[in-house]
């Protein structure tokens, strides 16, 4: 799922040791307004998850920046009740300015239409068709 909106508020990352596992990991939460439907006068908020360093890196987020944010919801049970998670997929910068390094997009070419011109049908009988 996609939805684009202006990032509210970028909160600390937090960090800790998997008890499972015993690997160290880092998350971060940020809060993004957005409009659910095109015409609703209102904005609605939602809390994104980010885990892992390099995820966090990679998104670069900034308050107050307009971004897409592609996402998926995961359930989980803690303690007898289920939650809800927003986890993050991947982030597009609205109107950040791409480095001077990058590669610039490539622009698809517009797909022509082609008018589909009848064919004349075949004279010749095709006994091998199944219909």
């Amino acid at each position: 799922m996609e939805v684009i909106g202006i990032v509210k508020k970028v909160f600390e990352p937090r960090d800790g040791v998997s008890q499972r596992t015993g690997e160290q990991w880092v998350s971060q939460d940020f809060v993004m307004e957005y409009h659910y439907w095109p015409n609703q006068t209102t904005q609605s908020k939602i809390l994104f998850n980010v885990f892992g360093a390099e995820r966090i890196k990679d998104a670069d987020l900034k308050e107050g920046e307009e971004v897409k944010v592609r996402y998926h919801i995961e359930a989980r049970e803690y303690n007898g009740r289920v939650f809800n998670d927003v986890r993050y997929d991947g982030i597009e910068h609205i109107h950040r300015a791409k480095p001077s390094g990058a590669e610039p997009e490539k622009q698809e070419e517009p797909v022509k239409e082609e008018k589909a011109q009848a064919e004349p049908a075949s004279t010749e009988a095709n006994d091998d068709l199944p219909f």
